[in-house]
């Protein structure tokens, strides 16, 4: 028999939907596969029963149902609380529609499957139109089904609306596919020329029609159901003419020896880099310009065009590197299959159309070829061995990119691990530098544009864990370890904002697109209700605010409270109406972004209080209408005994308390630690004592040091003069790790040469990060005091010497309890090629220039055994000393040491104990901060249990149950993620953009809006 015999003319029948396909491969069969001729009949057969098989309703309609209703189920979760009784009964029907195509599915299975029967012609097309109308039900009630007080953050309309035409879609393309193949009564040349005519006529009819009917505007008076009807109709026939078309076109070019190669070609080639070359245009319905979008394309199709030769080896070879690059294939028709219903408008909008279609058309002809090729092999090589080959191919992409991201996510913790959890006992990074770059460059790239739906998102699960790398890190990494930050060039295409908002939402998600609230409100008055028990006094300050603008809408009310040590919060309420609300805590992050989520989109009434940072708590209140008043409260607990002062914006408050006759010191003893709590009144009645300052040299080793390190020996020089009375020093290099190259203080007239001698000891790399360094040194301080001639611990002066373009880069959270190591220095010093220095502050205060250093402050000096402690003299403070002797100070006019009087033991159990004690473990991990994640939760819980604000957790008050829900999820999601990372102010997901499903939304609004205004009239 002639392999190349051409098909006589005849109807398309059932059967030609696999048949048809697989024929193309006969033309071109090699002569051991001949042989195998009725084997590969037998194949062919088994393939066209595949399609018909009830399994198939598994796959296609049980397994997408279920996953819908399990993520309806979540989203009824979030909604049903604020919904009306008009909401509830539409979310009603379409449960109970979706609960019958479930119970319809399972039916229709359960019984093809006892009676071995196929799935029947009739039955596909009940299931065509059992999915339009569940789509339809569905968009036609979505404009009124989510409540106004569910905003887009908490979830996303347009994300609900593509769940439901993607889980939809599966079950409708195999109810087409089979349609596509159905018996007709005409000849094959008029059957060609109607599917032909179907698809050419049908855009251009619509394009001509809506043309007419805009300019006439005539279809006004239409019926929205006569519109749709006919769209949703047009669409059906014109993708079941495009599959009846290409079954006709497969069959044809199989008839000729060039057919097969020149539709893999057009299939796996043409239409690709064609619908791509577009996207680079109209960004349709994501941006996938990505080189590695294009590499595979082309690979693909290089495999698909590889003859299958009549060689075993050869052959069973050329089918597994199609099986490698089948993931690619269907991901791309998985990605557009719920978009097939929009293919007409598209192609009516822009010839976006042949973008749709074209996935489609490469899907179905990869998977012909996979099954027709492993038919035959399947012949010698067994089935179960075929599938495991299979299955073993096709995982080799996704592994290879799950694989990647795992690698990312390692250089991307280990580089996080370096730049904000070091380990201050070793000053080495171990960071592989490269692999850091090519993981912030992929991540630039996500953020600004190129997004695979499902890949991105993957990607974002497995190395975000769902949260964001913020541009301000990002920069932050590479110019800590590379320098400089990267010039990238930020996506300007007009399109992708207007076609795929996800993609605008990922570059912009950093910036605060919302303009600020106005913040005209004052704090009008204040009233304190104190309450003593025990050994702790609570006071509750009710604070009056008022928008004194009576133009200005929703204000917000924002100021900075300034806390002295041993005053915490243990109470927080919001007045929301006539109902005092309580505020609850919550992890610090996860607060912070709902609030902001509620402040810029849904206008609603939350209050919140967070450290921003050292003994500074921010107050936020929202939101204020014209000229409105509001209240809220906040308690503050302390010790009985303790008048603390509190400043709130520029007023300052005074809690009540009951005044010792003597200033006292409050002491709370733990298992090897014992904590002072030194009121500023017992500050001011202790002697303090001026230390004997050494200068502590930082040397720049960054990259741009490398030309300018011989010439620290005159900047050293320089400073000499400067310092006439410091005689000694200690010097560490530093870039973004450091060494110290002095164990003990050396003679500071020895410095240049012992810098000149360490000259490449620390690779020139990366930028100069001095705090690091700084904090290293403290810590060390701490534990082992430099002792002077006095026999009393010196304080070290922290000098940068750093070339004259090298820019210094400051830790993002300063110096917290740091600070408080050396209270009598303010600030560290960076030489200036002018011969003058900058002065940053521990605290954060603003950066300065000064032409001398000055000498240090005079601090209180305490000891407890071999451990030191300095404290100020103007504030209050919390000094930590270890146990098992008793704390002593030391007094100038004695020349020693005296044991501290007047202390006052704290109950373990009272509120100030438990908030030392919180207040140390927190401080803790700012010490060793590679501890830090893993304490979060536990701190969290602490911090719940007592209702003692942490710098880690906030005070907040929301509305609604929904908003608190919201709350407890991004929590978790926060708690599971890296504690650097961020949330993203904007939802991702893999939804398409709303404005995709304008054909039908804009109907039913416009609609709607027409039934209104008669009603009114």
């Amino acid at each position: 028999m002639r392999l190349n015999a051409r098909p006589t003319s005849r109807r398309i029948t059932t059967d030609d939907c696999g048949r048809t396909l697989a024929s193309a491969h006969r033309s071109k069969l090699p002569s051991t596969i001949v042989r195998h001729r009725n084997r590969g009949n037998v194949m062919i057969k088994t393939v066209n029963e595949t399609m018909k098989h009830p399994r198939m309703l598994l796959w296609f309609m049980l397994a997408p149902q279920l996953l819908l209703l399990l993520l309806n189920g979540r989203a009824w979760r979030i909604v049903h609380g604020e919904m009306n009784p008009e909401q509830l009964q539409f979310a009603l029907w379409i449960g109970l529609y979706q609960a019958a195509l479930l119970l319809v599915a399972t039916a229709e299975w359960a019984v093809l499957h006892r009676l071995k029967r196929p799935v029947h012609l009739a039955l596909c097309a009940l299931v065509l139109l059992a999915g339009i109308g569940y789509l339809w039900l569905f968009t036609a009630c979505f404009a009124r089904l989510i409540p106004t007080t569910i905003a887009d953050w908490m979830l996303p309309g347009s994300q609900i609306l593509y769940y439901q035409y993607a889980l939809i879609m599966p079950a409708m393309f195999y109810a087409g596919l089979r349609l596509a193949c159905f018996p007709a009564r005409l000849g094959k040349a008029a059957d060609i020329g109607a599917s032909l005519a179907a698809v050419i006529v049908l855009p251009l009819t619509w394009y001509v029609g809506l043309r007419v009917f805009d300019a006439l505007w005539r279809f006004a008076n239409l019926e929205t159901w006569v519109i749709l009807t006919l769209a949703v109709g047009s669409t059906v026939i014109l993708l079941i003419a495009f599959l009846r078309l290409l079954t006709y076109a497969y069959t044809g070019l199989a008839s000729v020896s060039w057919g097969r190669p020149v539709m893999l070609f057009t299939a796996g080639l043409v239409a690709p880099i064609g619908g791509l070359l577009l996207n680079r245009k109209i960004p349709f319905p994501y941006d996938f310009q990505s080189q590695s979008v294009y590499v595979l394309t082309c690979v693909n199709a290089l495999l698909l065009l590889l003859p299958f030769t009549d060689r075993q080896g050869r052959r069973t070879l050329v089918w597994t590197l199609r099986c490698v690059t089948y993931p690619f294939s269907l991901y791309f028709f998985v990605v557009f299959l719920p978009f097939l219903p929009l293919s007409l408008p598209a192609m009516i909008a822009a010839g976006a159309g042949f973008l749709i279609l074209a996935p489609t058309l490469l899907f179905l002809v990869h998977t012909r070829t996979l099954i027709e090729e492993g038919g035959i092999i399947r012949a010698r090589l067994g089935t179960v061995r075929v599938l495991a080959l299979f299955v073993a191919c096709a995982a080799l992409i996704p592994l290879a990119l799950t694989g990647r991201s795992l690698l990312d996510k390692q250089a991307l913790t280990r580089a996080l691990d370096a730049a904000y959890r070091p380990d201050y006992a070793s000053g080495l990074a171990e960071v592989n530098r490269s692999a850091l770059k090519r993981t912030l460059n992929r991540l630039h790239d996500i953020k600004y544009g190129i997004y695979l739906p499902f890949i991105t998102d993957s990607y974002d699960a497995l190395v975000l864990d769902g949260m964001i790398l913020p541009d301000r890190k990002i920069e932050h990494l590479e110019t800590m370890f590379f320098g400089q930050a990267s010039e990238r060039k930020k996506s300007d295409w007009m399109f992708t904002d207007i076609f795929n908002p996800a993609s605008a939402r990922r570059r912009d998600r950093n910036q605060n697109r919302v303009r600020l609230p106005p913040r005209n409100v004052q704090l009008a008055s204040t009233q304190t209700h104190a309450l003593t028990a025990g050994d702790t006094t609570t006071a509750t300050l009710v604070l009056t605010l008022q928008n004194e603008n009576d133009q200005s809408d929703s204000a917000e009310y924002v100021a900075d409270i300034t806390l002295p040590d041993g005053v915490f919060i243990t109470g927080y309420w919001l007045h929301i109406g006539k109902e005092r609300v309580p505020g609850r805590i919550f992890e610090k992050k996860a607060a912070m972004w709902v609030y902001h989520m509620i402040r810029d989109q849904t206008r609603r009434d939350p209050g919140m209080l967070v450290y921003a940072g050292g003994d500074t708590v921010r107050l936020s209140v929202f939101p204020f209408a014209a000229a409105e008043t509001r209240t809220t409260e906040i308690a503050f607990s302390y010790p009985t005994g303790m008048s603390p002062r509190l400043q709130i914006g520029e007023r300052v408050i005074d809690l009540e308390s009951p005044t010792p006759a003597q200033p006292t010191v409050f002491m709370h003893r733990e298992a090897n630690t014992t904590t002072l709590l030194i009121p500023a009144t017992a500050a001011a009645a202790l002697p303090a004592v001026t230390r004997t300052p050494y200068l502590h040299l930082i040397v720049d080793c960054s990259e741009r040091a490398a030309s300018a390190y011989a010439g620290f020996t005159q900047t050293i020089d320089r400073l000499r003069a400067q310092v006439p009375g410091i005689k000694s020093c200690q010097i560490t290099l530093a870039n973004y790790e450091y060494t110290p190259i002095t164990s003990a203080p050396v003679p500071l007239a020895d410095a240049a040469r012992v810098i000149a001698g360490h000259e490449g000891s620390l690779p020139f790399r990366g930028a100069l990060c001095p705090e690091r360094a700084i904090k290293s040194a403290l810590l060390t301080l701490r534990d082992t005091p430099v002792i002077g001639d006095d026999n009393l611990p010196m304080v070290p002066v922290f000098v940068i010497i750093k070339a004259a373009d090298s820019p210094l880069l400051r830790e993002e959270d300063g110096f917290g309890p740091f600070a408080d190591i050396a209270p009598d220095m303010d600030d560290y010093y960076a030489c200036r090629p002018d011969g003058q220095l900058d002065a940053y502050p521990f605290r954060r205060t603003p950066t300065h220039i000064v032409s001398a250093i000055p000498p240090p402050q005079p601090a209180i000096l305490l000891r407890s055994g071999t451990t030191y402690a300095a404290c100020p003299t103007d504030r209050a403070s919390v000094e930590r000393l270890l146990a098992g002797a008793s704390p002593e100070y030391y007094d100038m006019t004695s020349g020693g040491f005296r044991p501290l009087e007047r202390l006052q033991p704290l109950s373990g159990d009272s509120l100030t104990a438990q908030g030392l004690t919180l207040m140390r473990t927190w401080e803790q991990t700012q010490f060793e901060p590679r501890l830090a994640d893993a304490a979060r939760p536990e701190l969290l819980a602490r911090s719940r249990a007592s209702g003692i604000l942490l710098p880690t957790t906030a005070y907040i008050v929301v509305e609604n149950q929904a908003q608190w829900d919201m709350l407890q999820r991004a929590e978790a999601k926060s708690l599971k993620a890296d504690s650097k990372l961020e949330f993203d102010e904007f939802i991702e997901s893999p939804a398409p953009p709303l404005w995709l499903l304008a054909p039908i939304v804009l109907w039913l609004t416009a609609r709607t809006r027409r039934k209104n205004n008669q009603n009114g009239k």
